[in-house]
This record gives structure tokens, C-alpha cells and sequence, in this order.
């Protein structure tokens, strides 16, 4: 080889030395991200700390060391990333790819070599570890990004945040006085460092013929959710509302209601207009414990059933709604619950208990053709009304094998104190939801139990004073191919989304009203009526979780039916 030509060689490769030694400075943001993506690619090494790899070690594979120093005098076979941390380059260092680093320097001693290129950036680098893996924060993801890039990670941001839609839903019931109620409207949900908001601005619109543009037909229900704090165990709330509400709400759920009342023209729930304002504080102990404080002002008021269509025997007619007192009402209210059904293998697990306890005060009227249920002199006037009424639901979700269960339930609730309650905040027991072995509200039925109503009014309320339920069952999983479930077979998709169990259940309760002993169905403030008066029945059905059919025998009265109903939900 010519002098000439070996010495332009020398200077090529000189040159190239002398390059890869020199640091190049590049924008922090691109530093960042070289940095980041080796140091959480799979095949990397990962050091914290500081790190030295000895003269003579050989290391195969990109290295990533996190809080140097570092002093590489060995062969690394790949690139080399520094974060927050120098980095001295021993004479004899030999690194095959590149060195990149941010949050330090580099030191290159002679005789160094690097086969690629020198990144450096002395900005130290925000991060945090999820793992072993990098997670930048602050704006280090957002100066180098395009302005496509920036959009595109602020509307992903936003949409983790928060979001605003218009939201369109049924009520989740159907009903002989309001048909199926649609709710359409403005929703909108945030989520900041300082917590969560929920807004949203529903309309009410009730599809009961006929539809006029008033009251009867449209409503309306807006409310205003914060939850607080990092844990976001603190809430603020209030709400503004003119809906139509269960005299009962705890008997069935008004998914249930409403499928009865669509198919067959039974409707097992009375209903009362609610128009006012309710403000409250919530305490959440994660998700199995809560509390929530209110207080509110509404105006109660009667309503009509009206003539929504249905299924079956859509030419029978509606029960009648039942007349409750009308006028402005005050109220404070208090409701703790824990659900513990989530928990595995702690002796904590499998309890629910809803505990809830109301105070009223206000003026009200009876309807024209109701009278009070405690009729006095002048008993159509309006009277100045003060109650307090308490309810605890108590269940036990008892695992005796992984595929059979014990489950008990204890449900009271009543008026506290010799103070009657009004219509609105009456009980009753009877029917699918509680003693389905009996007849809803049925001419059969026993008034000085189930009902409490010494005279037969329309529609047929509920009148008593205080009410106690008590329910078992048992239940365990089928381990026959004779039923099929989606727990098995991918193809069997008719909705039936639970393993299939057969249950057998019994069920005992009773009402009744509080004030001087009469006959059987009033009793003195602090007794309860002997087991021996109480209703019970026993039956047996099978349970797919989403849907059940069940069969219910009275075991106390003569002449009732085997009843056969059907749940869309498992009975507690």
C-alpha cells in the first residue's frame, strides 16, 4: 500500500476516533427517550447505583445504570445509558454501540473506544419506577414531540381525565304510572390530583300515554358529585330532582319491576312524586365501607296509574297506584354500608349489612279519596307530621364447598318510636320479593300481616308500621352436562352468565302496625309478635346468576298454590 495512501487511512480513522470520543449535546427530550427505551428494553441490564466494569470484563448486551457514577474499563458489546448519573471512560473501555446519557458527563480517557456515539445531556431526568421500568414525568415526553404528537397525547390525557358526553338511558325500570322513563342530558366526569367530578343535567321524560308537556310527563334530575383527595375518600354532593320513586325500594329491584310490569301487567311497587333538593357528605373506607350524610327539602304528591302497554294480558287492567299524603316535607338521613362479599379467604369475607335511619318533619294533606291511615276528627285538613324510621339489611354469604353456599338474611325496618309515619314511609311484606309463596297484595292475603290495612283500600298500600323478614337458602352448583352453562361452553350464549345452580330456600316474616294492642295486627311500641303469627314458605328453583325460576309453597295457610315465579337477579 502506497505511504501516500496509508496515512490518508490513519487520518480517516483518527479523525473517526476523535469524533466518537467528543459528546454530542442533542435536545434534552431525544436524549430522554434513547435513554428511556434502552433502559426499559427486556434485553437490557439494569443497574442502580454505582457501577465499575472492570478491565479485562467482557459484558454482552446493552448496560442501563440508573444513579451512577459509572467506570466502564472492560468491553461492552452493545450501547450504554446513563440516567442521573457520569460516567468515566477507562483507556482501556471498549463500548460497541453507543453511550448515551442525561442527568451527567462524560469523561474519555486516551485509548478509549466507542464504536457509535456519544449522547450527552447534563439536565437531570424526572422519572419515577413503576417495576423496573422508567416513567418520565413532567414535559419530557412533550419538547421534542411533534405538534401531531402533542395533540394526539392531550386528547389521551383528557380522555384518562375526565369526559363529556350526552348521555341517553332508560331509568332501569318500567312502571304503570310513568310507562318507561327516559333520561337524556349532559354528563360530564373529570379527574384531577385534587380529585373527581361528576356533573349531569337529565331531563325526565315519561312515556305514559297521554304525553303532554307538565309535570306528570316530564321531570327532571340533575346532580352535582365531588370526591376529594388522593384516595378520594371524602364526597360533596347535591342533587336537584323531580322524579317519580318507590314507596318500597327494598323488596325488588326496579329491573325486576319493570319486567313484570312490561310482560305480564304486574306491577309489584307503589309510587309517589318527589320534587325538591338533597345535599350530602359521603366517607369512603375504600370499597366495602361507606357513609353518607344528608339533608333535603321535597314535595311529595300523589299519582295516578295510568294505562303503559305490556306483553301479556295487556287488556287487564293496572292495579290501582295507592293515594299517599301530599306537601312539603324536610328530611335528614343517614346510611352506612359494608360489602365485604368481594373478599377470598379472610374470616371478614361474606358479610353485607346496610344500615339506614331518616328523620321528617312536615305538613301534609291526604288525597280526596284516601283518608289518613289513622282517620281523626277533620282528618282531610292538613296535619303537621314528625317521624323517624330506621332499616338494617343483614346478610351472611357462608362458602361451605367451592361449589355449594349458605346464605341467611335479616332484614327489619319500622318507624322508631311511637311518632306514624306517613304512606310514603309505609312497609309491607308478600309477594316475589319477600314471601313469594303468597299471593302480591292478593284478596287471599292476610291484611293484618302482610299489609297491615284494616280496611280494603284502593289499590291496596301498604300500611304497616314496622316489618320483619327473615330468609335462607341453599345452593349448589350443577355437575351435570345435562344443564349447560357459559362457565362450560363458549357456544351457549343465550345470556346465561353464571354457573348453573339449584337452590332450595325458606322464607318467614310478618307486619305490623305500632299503638295500643288490638285483635292481631296492632302491638305495643317495644313488643314484636310472636313467631307463631308469622307467614313462612319453602321452595326450590334453579339459579343462572342473570335469571332464575323458582317454585314457592305457603306452609301456614291452607288453600294457597304452588307459585311459580322468576327473578332476573338472585334473590339477596
Amino acid at each position: 500500500m502506497p505511504m501516500r495512501f496509508q496515512r490518508l487511512v490513519g487520518l480517516m480513522f483518527a479523525c473517526a476516533a476523535l469524533n466518537a470520543q467528543e459528546p454530542t449535546r442533542t435536545p434534552t427530550v431525544r436524549v430522554a427517550r434513547d435513554a428511556i427505551r434502552i433502559h426499559n428494553a427486556d434485553a437490557t441490564r439494569r443497574v442502580s447505583g454505582q457501577f465499575t466494569l472492570e478491565a479485562g470484563a467482557d459484558e454482552r448486551g446493552d448496560l442501563a445504570v440508573l444513579n451512577g457514577p459509572v467506570t466502564i474499563a472492560g468491553r461492552v458489546r452493545g450501547t450504554v445509558a446513563v440516567v442521573n448519573g457520569d460516567i468515566v471512560l477507562a483507556p482501556t473501555a471498549q463500548i460497541d454501540g453507543d453511550v448515551v446519557v442525561i442527568g451527567g458527563g462524560v469523561s474519555t480517557e486516551a485509548g478509549a473506544r466507542v464504536g457509535g456515539g456519544i449522547v450527552q445531556q447534563p439536565e437531570v431526568l424526572r422519572y419515577r419506577l413503576e417495576g423496573t421500568v422508567i416513567v418520565p414525568e413532567g414535559d419530557a415526553e412533550e419538547a421534542g414531540a411533534t405538534r401531531a404528537e402533542r395533540w394526539r397525547r392531550w386528547r389521551e390525557r383528557e380522555r384518562r381525565r375526565g369526559r363529556a358526553d350526552l348521555f341517553v338511558t332508560s331509568a332501569h325500570t318500567y312502571n304503570r304510572v310513568e310507562g318507561l322513563p327516559i333520561l337524556a342530558g349532559p354528563r360530564v366526569v373529570r379527574d384531577g390530583k385534587a380529585g373527581r367530578m361528576e356533573l349531569s343535567l337529565l331531563g325526565v321524560l315519561r312515556t305514559a300515554g297521554p304525553v303532554n308537556w307538565d309535570r306528570e310527563s316530564v321531570g327532571h334530575d340533575a346532580s352535582l358529585a365531588f370526591r376529594l383527595g388522593p384516595q378520594r375518600r371524602v364526597g360533596v354532593s347535591g342533587r336537584l330532582y323531580d322524579v317519580v320513586s318507590a314507596v318500597e325500594e327494598w323488596q325488588l329491584r326496579p329491573d325486576e319491576l319493570g319486567l313484570a310490569s312490561a310482560f305480564f301487567t304486574r306491577d309489584y311497587a307503589d309510587y309517589f312524586a318527589r320534587h325538591g333538593a338533597r345535599g350530602g357528605v359521603q366517607l369512603f373506607g375504600g370499597r366495602e365501607v361507606t357513609l353518607d350524610l344528608g339533608m333535603a327539602t321535597e314535595r311529595w304528591g300523589a299519582r295516578a296509574a295510568r294505562d303503559p302497554w305490556s306483553l301479556v294480558d295487556d287488556q287487564v287492567p293496572w292495579r290501582a297506584n295507592p293515594a299517599v299524603e301530599s306537601g312539603i316535607v324536610h328530611l335528614a338521613d343517614a346510611r352506612f354500608s359494608i360489602d365485604t362479599r368481594r373478599r377470598e379467604a379472610s374470616w371478614l369475607s361474606g358479610w353485607y349489612v346496610d344500615a339506614q335511619i331518616e328523620r321528617g318533619r312536615g305538613t301534609l294533606t291526604p288525597a280526596g279519596f284516601s283518608p289518613l291511615v289513622d282517620p281523626l276528627p277533620g282528618a282531610l285538613l292538613p296535619r303537621a307530621r314528625t317521624w323517624s324510621r330506621g332499616a338494617i339489611d343483614l346478610r351472611r354469604y357462608n362458602r361451605l364447598t367451592p361449589s355449594a353456599h349458605l346464605d341467611v338474611r335479616v332484614f327489619l325496618a319500622g318507624q322508631l318510636g311511637a311518632d306514624s309515619m306517613p304512606l310514603a314511609r309505609r312497609l309491607s311484606v308478600g309477594g316475589p320479593g319477600t314471601l313469594p309463596g303468597y299471593r302480591f297484595r292478593g284478596e287471599g292475603a292476610s291484611p293484618e300481616t302482610f299489609t297491615c290495612a284494616p280496611v280494603m283500600r284502593a289499590g291496596m298500600p301498604a300500611e304497616c308500621d314496622r316489618v320483619a323478614l327473615v330468609q335462607a337458602e341453599f345452593r349448589s352448583d350443577f355437575r351435570s352436562r345435562v344443564v349447560r352453562t357459559d362457565e362450560d361452553d363458549d357456544w351457549w350464549r343465550p345470556g346465561l352468565n353464571a354457573r348453573g345452580s339449584w337452590v332450595v330456600f325458606a322464607n318467614a316474616g310478618r307486619g305490623w302496625r305500632v299503638g295500643t294492642p288490638a285483635a292481631d295486627w296492632r302491638f305495643a311500641s317495644g313488643t314484636i309478635p310472636a313467631m307463631s303469627t308469622w307467614r313462612a314458605d319453602i321452595g326450590a328453583g334453579i339459579d343462572f346468576g342473570s335469571i332464575g325460576v323458582y317454585a314457592a309453597k305457603a306452609v301456614d295457610v291452607g288453600g294457597e298454590p304452588v307459585r311459580i315465579f322468576a327473578r332476573a337477579r338472585r334473590r339477596f
